[in-house]
């Protein structure tokens, strides 16, 4: 079919004119295997078996009485047909019962689509329409299936992470009011998200009725009078999961928890510092083995007053084993006098006998991370 064409640094791709579709997107900087000379291709039209694609529209609580556009109506193009980070594309669709519908377009130079959807209305009632955005994919892919990575339904509601997979959807729906937030699907490199207008609540769905679905639709219509127009805007993200594009993103699209996409497991406070660390020695050496080497050294030192004092501690508590065994063997058949006795010869030879355990405690996140 018709399609509107694509491209930036980034990616290539096209829009299917036969419902708007964002259905066909190639990441250029990213090979399909590390031999390849074949870019990933990451979404898919509806029609095929990996069909993976996102649709924004229009949804209204009297069907019966309004025409709106679906996944299959046929948009028209209204001027340029080549959609660039300079150049937005506006595609229309009349009704023929009184209401225009109209799609601007637009990409940044990374993986940022922004769709502003605008409803003329020319007859005589004043209209109520919900503004909705969804992403569909037709099968669960392959998934590395590993505890501290997650691939599936993702989402941010109100400040609060959600992580579903798609077993978990398969079984039981998922549905949130938030009145901020985002939510998508992400694979181990790759993610789609929709962003929902700011300051307007909205309902988020995580659903599987014959394919996976992500979708939020806005809580409160857009009203439209007669002879007016009305405005309602989304982002989209087609995105390759790069660390300082998605923290950049976050902050300058002020797009709340978004770097939360990359999976950092449960000490992100730490895996994030030494992300970071380990890939500027990555640039520094052009080598990841030497900067991990670089790495482990550092946290190493970094911990070595801690290591020393434990390894002290443990020295000691090495000297006081035959006295212990002495006690031990003395009052076998009294434990409170051995305790007393236990306690009275760590309190006299100055040792502790937990602080051998607690700087390995310390460094245990760490290590995690």
């Amino acid at each position: 079919g018709k399609r509107i064409r694509f491209e930036n640094k980034n990616v290539k791709g096209s829009i299917a004119l036969k419902g708007a579709l964002i259905d066909d997107i190639i990441f250029k900087k990213y090979k399909a295997t590390l031999d390849s000379e074949k870019n990933v291709t990451y979404l898919n039209p509806s029609e095929t078996k990996d069909g993976y694609f996102i649709e924004t529209g229009w949804a209204s609580s009297n069907l019966g009485k309004i025409s709106l556009p679906t996944i299959e109506t046929e948009w028209e193009v209204k001027g340029n047909d080549k959609l660039t980070e300079n150049n937005p594309v506006i595609i229309e669709w009349n009704n023929k019962s009184g209401l225009v519908f109209r799609k601007k377009i637009e990409i940044d130079d990374k993986f940022l689509f922004k769709f502003t959807q605008e409803i003329k209305n020319n007859t005589n009632e004043r209209i109520e329409l919900y503004p909705y955005a969804q992403i569909t994919r037709n099968q669960d892919p392959d998934v590395t299936d590993f505890y501290i990575l997650h691939e599936g339904f993702i989402g941010v509601f109100d400040e609060q992470l959600e992580e579903e997979g798609y077993k978990d959807i398969k079984d039981k729906k998922k549905e949130y009011t938030s009145n901020e937030g985002w939510l998508g699907i992400t694979d181990k490199y790759w993610l789609t998200a929709l962003v929902p207008e700011k300051n307007q609540s909205f309902k988020g769905e995580f659903i599987y009725k014959n394919s996976f679905k992500a979708n939020y639709i806005q809580n409160k219509p857009v009203i439209i009078n007669s002879s007016s127009s009305g405005i309602s805007k989304t982002k989209v993200f087609v995105a390759a999961k790069e660390v300082k594009v998605i923290d950049g993103y976050a902050e300058s699209e002020n797009i709340n928890k978004f770097d939360l996409t990359i999976d950092w497991g449960w000490f992100y406070f730490f895996t994030k510092p030494l992300f970071f660390i380990m890939n500027y020695l990555f640039e520094l050496t052009k080598n990841f083995g030497i900067a991990i080497l670089l790495v482990t050294a550092a946290v190493r030192l970094l911990f070595f007053p801690l290591a020393n004092y434990s390894f002290r501690s443990m020295a000691k508590m090495k000297i006081l084993q035959p006295e212990l065994l002495r006690l031990k063997e003395l009052h076998k058949d009294d434990k409170v006098k051995l305790q007393q006795e236990m306690m009275s010869l760590y309190k006299r030879e100055k040792v502790n006998p937990l602080s051998g355990c607690l700087p390995i405690l310390i460094q245990i996140p760490f290590f995690f991370a």
